[in-house]
């Protein structure tokens, strides 16, 4: 007697391609605070991304900012400055920016990186 040989039905998903976009931000020396922002789009189309995740990272050091969930509109966000709190981080935050990440989703691929600059206004 033969083996039974059975033929997967499995699927192969092609997942799609992304873009990212980080925003430049604008904080004061002084008790820096703002909403680091990216837009997450597909790479084809420029069709929004919605509920997907992106992390943000000061760079120079790669702290951890924090993440947000792509809304609507495929922006994602989170306060940076609950985590930009010396001096020395501002001024690095100015000097080397931002950068937003997305790792991919079930039916996204990872994007490219982006950097968003860090304009630091003068006073409180």
């Amino acid at each position: 007697m033969s083996p039974v040989i059975r033929h997967s039905d499995a699927q192969t998903t092609t997942k799609i391609k992304t873009a990212l976009e980080a925003e430049n931000i604008s904080g004061h020396i002084a008790g820096f605070r703002d909403k680091a922002r990216a837009h997450l789009r597909e790479a084809m189309t420029s069709k929004p991304v919605v509920g997907e995740t992106v992390e943000f990272y000061l760079n120079g050091s790669d702290d951890y900012l924090g993440s947000g969930v792509t809304n609507g509109q495929g922006i994602a966000s989170c306060e940076s400055g609950g985590h930009i709190t010396r001096l020395q981080e501002s001024i690095q935050a100015w000097q080397e920016g931002y950068t937003a990440k997305y790792l991919g989703g079930e039916k996204y691929e990872p994007a490219p990186d982006s950097i968003g600059n860090v304009n630091l206004i003068p006073g409180l």
